[in-house]
């Protein structure tokens, strides 16, 4: 019983998550026993892959996700490209 009533409060919470995926899409409740358990079912269904097509999106991806943007950048600039 208390499993049980883990599994649905551990479900209620990851549905209402202000997040870009559906988290309960990607795993299986009552598999999940602690977060790493929750990170690798998401890891294994490919949860955090981005597709990124344009250069663009690429770009903006970059500049919110790499902190070592604006370096490479100015290398590049340096080396004339």
């Amino acid at each position: 019983m208390k499993r049980k009533k883990f599994n649905t409060k551990l479900e209620e919470f990851l549905t209402n998550l202000d997040i870009d995926i559906d988290i309960v899409y990607y795993i299986d409740i009552d598999d999940v026993n602690d977060y790493d358990d929750i990170y690798q079912a998401i890891d294994d269904n490919n949860g955090f892959d981005v597709e990124v097509i344009y250069y663009y999106e690429a770009m903006k991806y970059l500049s919110e996700h790499d902190p070592s943007l604006s370096e490479s950048m100015g290398l590049a600039s340096d080396m004339g490209f």
